[in-house]
């Protein structure tokens, strides 16, 4: 699959549960972009359509080293949260890639959470990622560039 799109627009979703304190994430970019990111960082040619092993680990690779949540502890710290692809889907030109809380600490108590995503930033200096972060009914958004990866949210 291959076309050209005038536009670099990405979108995370994030839904922050106080109850239970789990995390889940849904990121959507453009295939043919995330096909030639993976290839150029992990050397391997990401077959979004192709549920396998070989794309299941690249693609993990790849979202790993350019995307992370931080939870600002009770202590003031922000800490890395832990979590597990769980796969991805393809929906016309664009690839979901769904991400799911897997620490074993909750977060229901954290008021604070960071988003830093840089996935496909090394390759396209003018893509942008539009960050929607809910939680439970107030839902906040944020608009993240080259020059401005990270974004935090407050309640």
């Amino acid at each position: 699959m291959s076309f050209v799109h005038p536009f670099f627009v990405g979108v995370t979703e994030i839904a922050w549960n106080s109850k239970s304190g789990k995390i889940g994430v849904s990121i959507k970019v453009f295939t043919d972009d995330i096909q030639e990111a993976i290839y150029k960082s992990e050397s391997v040619k990401f077959q979004s359509t192709a549920q396998n092993e070989v794309n299941k680990l690249a693609l993990n690779k790849y979202v790993k080293k350019h995307f992370t949540l931080k939870i600002l502890d009770k202590n003031g710290k922000f800490k890395a949260v832990e979590y597990n692809m769980l796969g991805w889907e393809v929906e016309e030109e664009a690839t979901w890639i769904y991400l799911e809380h897997a620490g074993s600490k909750p977060t229901k108590n954290a008021k604070q959470i960071a988003v830093n995503n840089e996935m496909l930033f090394e390759n396209i200096p003018s893509q942008i990622h539009i960050v929607h972060c809910k939680r439970n009914d107030v839902r906040k958004s944020e608009q993240l560039t080259h020059s401005k990866p990270i974004v935090t949210f407050i309640w």
